[in-house]
């Protein structure tokens, strides 16, 4: 009996007349966009182009597992993918395999003239070069403090990392 009261329940919210607001269809936010593009050849030379988003902001970040702020990065660029979904970011690993130290003469950093890790670059929907160097590096401060405004305005864990390493020559 308690069986078909839940089936009768059930079925009558499914044809019931007009549905409840939390039943309404609400539009769902595009996934979270955020990838290693290099992880199988890291160092070599690398086409940036089919890594972009065709239709969103895409946020290049050069890296180097060598490098302590580049570690802490990993945890800001995932909280921006899951806070900013209009923005596609693609994290590029400049080090080759085996390589001891951040490997700023490999292929990939002189390729895209890496000197300092982590290193930014934006490109616009559709791929064209909107920003890089310490514009690009701004930008990524204002969507990070933009983001903590809404989830972690009093969070005093949630600090950008301030500092970077440079190629020493």
């Amino acid at each position: 009996m308690r069986f078909l009261l839940i089936v009768f329940v059930l079925l009558g919210m499914a044809c019931g007349g007009r549905p409840e607001p939390e039943s309404l269809p609400q539009a769902e936010a595009p996934p979270a966009d955020l990838r290693i593009v290099n992880s199988d050849r890291p160092g070599e030379l690398l086409d940036l182009q089919p890594h972009l988003s065709p239709d969103r902001t895409t946020l290049v970040e050069f890296y180097s597992d060598q490098c302590p702020p580049c570690r802490e990065m990993v945890r800001v660029m995932e909280y921006l993918a899951e806070q900013n979904r209009e923005i596609a970011i693609r994290r590029v690993d400049i080090d080759r395999r085996g390589f001891r130290g951040i490997d700023f003469d490999s292929p990939l950093a002189e390729q895209h003239r890496v000197e300092s890790v982590p290193s930014f670059r934006i490109y616009a929907p559709g791929g064209r070069l909107m920003a890089q160097g310490q514009a690009a590096r701004d930008q990524v401060s204002r969507w990070y403090s933009e983001a903590q405004l809404f989830e972690h305005a009093e969070d005093p864990s949630m600090k950008p990392v301030s500092e970077r390493y440079r190629r020493q020559d």
